[in-house]
This record gives structure tokens, C-alpha cells and sequence, in this order.
């Protein structure tokens, strides 16, 4: 209080147009500070707003893996793909890929939105890992066959998440999963 009274005694010992300037000063000072803390705060509400669509992107993706027709889809590739497919002719395969490149263009979606980052990878390697690790490796033979036919670059972002999948069970040690046919869970 003392040294506003100070700065007072000061003002009025100035003659009128230096006390012109000095509120001018003063007025602009305010407004900086006005600024700055307005930026700050929308700063922080973009930057929650963006934590929360990530979580929203995240959990919608959670919802759409946990479909009936992906879990369905996911089953048929744990429990009709074929470990080789030499000895399928090309209407089999046809079937195969028809039945299984749902779930391979799903993962092929996660992977994207990873590279974005528009979702959280943690919670996704954490919860499908392993989901990815099988799909992939029961489905490499199936995709060497379309890839073919489509070029190497088809479902290269679905490689690249199996790839982010055996980082992860690499460096939490976990051992690689078995594949075989959910209905033999359940049962």
C-alpha cells in the first residue's frame, strides 16, 4: 500500500502530459496482462479440449473393435483361416479375404489413427496386442496373396501396428500368444 501511495506522490509531481503518458503506460500495461492471461486460458481449453477428443476417438474405437461383427469377424480368422494357402483355390481365397478383410481394414483404421495421433496408443497395445499379434500372423499368408495382386503397400499400416504390437510384448517380456478359435474359450 505504502508503495502505491509512493507512486501516487510521484504522478502528481509530473507535469500533465508525462501524466498522460504514464496511464497511457499503465492502460497499455493492463491490457498486455489482460491479453496474456486470456491467451493462457484458451490455451489451456484447446489443450483440453484436444485430450478430450483423443479420449473420445479412443473409446469409440474400444466400442467399435468390441462389435459383435468384429468379434465375428475375428473369430473366423482364429478358426477357419488356413495356416497355408497353397492348397486353396482362388474362389476359397476369395471367400477367406471377404470374410477377414474387415478386421484387417479395422486395424488398418487404429493403425492410422495412431500415426495421427488422433487416439492413445497405450490403452489400445494395452487391451489388443495381442488381438493385433494374431490377426496378423494368422493372416500373413492370406495378405502376402492379396498384397500380390495389390501392391506392397496394401494394409502396410495393419503391418505396422503388428509391428508396434511385438514392441509392446517385447518390452513388457510377454510371451507370444497362442492362436486358437474363441468358441473353445467359451465352451
Amino acid at each position: 500500500m505504502e508503495m502505491l501511495m509512493r507512486l501516487l506522490e510521484l504522478v502528481k509531481n509530473l507535469n500533465s502530459s508525462d501524466q498522460i503518458a504514464f496511464f497511457a503506460f499503465l492502460v497499455n500495461c493492463i491490457y498486455v496482462l489482460l491479453v496474456s492471461a486470456t491467451l493462457w486460458y484458451v490455451g489451456r481449453q484447446f489443450t483440453q479440449q484436444k485430450k478430450e477428443h483423443r479420449l473420445h476417438e479412443t473409446l469409440t474405437m474400444f466400442e467399435k473393435l468390441q462389435r459383435e461383427e468384429m468379434v465375428e469377424a475375428r473369430r473366423y480368422i482364429y478358426e477357419n483361416l488356413p495356416e497355408t494357402i497353397e492348397r486353396l483355390d482362388d474362389r476359397q481365397l476369395i471367400i477367406h479375404i471377404q470374410k477377414t478383410e474387415k478386421t484387417f481394414i479395422a486395424f488398418t483404421h487404429v493403425s492410422y489413427l495412431l500415426q495421427e495421433e488422433y487416439i492413445d496408443k497405450e490403452p489400445i497395445l494395452e487391451n489388443y496386442w495381442a488381438v493385433i499379434w494374431k490377426c496378423w500372423k494368422k493372416g500373413e499368408g492370406i495378405i502376402a496373396w492379396i498384397r500380390k495382386r495389390r501392391g506392397d503397400e496394401y494394409l502396410s499400416k495393419f503391418e505396422g501396428l503388428f509391428r508396434l504390437s511385438e514392441e509392446y510384448r517385447a518390452r513388457k517380456q510377454l510371451p507370444e500368444p497362442k492362436i486358437y478359435g474363441i468358441s473353445r474359450i467359451i465352451t
